[in-house]
């Protein structure tokens, strides 16, 4: 078991001298203050005082760095030095009025909210910004943790940004279609770019989903969430988690119908109906207007292998009918031999792919690898 020298001071005037004590896992700066006074001058719980100062050092000489009562032990000799000062101010009979007991300070600071702190390299990723600006956010609205559950505050941010980010990978906009990202958290999307990371989008898929709702609803049932400094958090932070799992149990449903689907004898679609496949010539003289509506998606295809998929869903705007109008020119966008392929329901057009062809290989076997796509 490890040990710390400590002392109390009240002035110049020594209450506790310095003295070596075995330290309990675990164990605040606070719990070594009441240890001390409960075993060795339980005289001072009578006493009412202004102030509880703690100091840390390596050696006596030194005056040391001041600490907050909330902090463990264990963790501060390691780094600090075990030297433990505690200097207490009393209040003098003048100021009766304003009396307080010694360990309602002692409380009052252990009831203090933090922020969690994170270290990052200095050209720290986007996903590691953002946990920073999540953090950031909590702070402009008051909130924190006491010192005993900052591990779990920072554990939450980092969850939290996790779940965003994913969403963010595999486009916002397609999660917008059948959800909504709720509004306070809609400034934490939008930031990743498929043509700067040089990757497509991801898939949506029920395993994801699942796991980051799972995480963020833990934490909707632990007693923090439910402080007056986190009101501002909690709505959106409940529509989040249930619509991931919406989206993760619908996912799942349609899994299953297509396993049905493609087990059962009887087609169920007339698959020339539902979707159609189109092979789209090179155009070398673009207009501009063309090349500026499509820039984005023209370098996602620049950058992207030949026969790699690309969705063009998370580079059409929201709305149906302008998604519908920003389709009818894209065939006159690229330089290259593309296939396209659209899947229609009836008659509204739910999702288009397209993919660069590899102009080196042989008509045959581009048929097959457009058909196979």
């Amino acid at each position: 078991m490890p040990a710390a020298k400590a002392r109390i001071l009240c002035g110049n005037t020594t209450l506790f001298p310095w003295k070596i004590i075995s330290i309990k896992e675990k164990l605040t700066i606070q719990g070594l203050f009441e240890y001390i006074v409960d075993q060795y001058i339980p005289r001072l719980k009578e006493e009412v005082l202004e102030k509880i100062e703690a100091r840390c050092s390596k050696v006596k000489e030194q005056a040391g760095d001041e600490i907050e009562l909330g902090c463990i032990i264990s963790d501060v000799v390691s780094n600090f030095g075990n030297l433990f000062t505690f200097n207490i101010k009393k209040i003098s009979n003048e100021n009766n009025s304003q009396l307080v007991n010694a360990f309602d300070i002692l409380r009052n600071a252990a009831k203090e909210l933090h922020l969690p702190t994170f270290s990052f390299s200095q050209n720290p990723k986007l996903n590691d910004k953002l946990k920073l600006d999540i953090l950031s956010y909590i702070s402009s609205h008051k909130g924190g943790w006491t010192f005993d559950v900052i591990p779990i505050g920072k554990k939450f941010i980092k969850e939290l940004s996790d779940a965003l980010w994913y969403v963010d990978k595999c486009g916002y906009k397609t999660f917008n279609d059948r959800y909504t990202i709720p509004v306070k958290f809609f400034q934490f999307v939008g930031r990743f770019d498929p043509v700067r990371e040089k990757k497509s989008y991801l898939l949506f898929t029920y395993d994801e989903l699942n796991f980051h709702s799972q995480n963020i609803t833990a934490y909707l049932e632990m007693s923090w969430i439910n402080h007056p400094c986190f009101d501002f958090l909690k709505p959106p932070l409940v529509k989040f988690a249930s619509d991931l799992q919406k989206y993760a149990e619908y996912l799942l449903k349609k899994t299953v119908q297509t396993k049905k689907n493609h087990d059962s004898m009887i087609p169920i679609v007339n698959e020339g109906d539902a979707g159609k496949l189109k092979i789209i010539l090179p155009v070398m003289f673009r207009n501009l207007a063309i090349i500026t509506k499509y820039k984005e998606l023209i370098k996602a295809v620049e950058f992207a292998d030949y026969w790699e998929t690309i969705n063009v869903d998370p580079y059409c705007p929201d709305n149906r009918t302008a998604k519908s109008t920003y389709l009818q020119k894209l065939e006159e966008a690229f330089t290259f031999k593309m296939g396209m392929y659209t899947y229609h329901h009836g008659n509204i057009m739910n999702t288009t792919f397209i993919w660069k062809i590899d102009p080196s290989v042989d008509e045959s076997i581009a048929f097959e690898k457009n058909y196979k796509i």
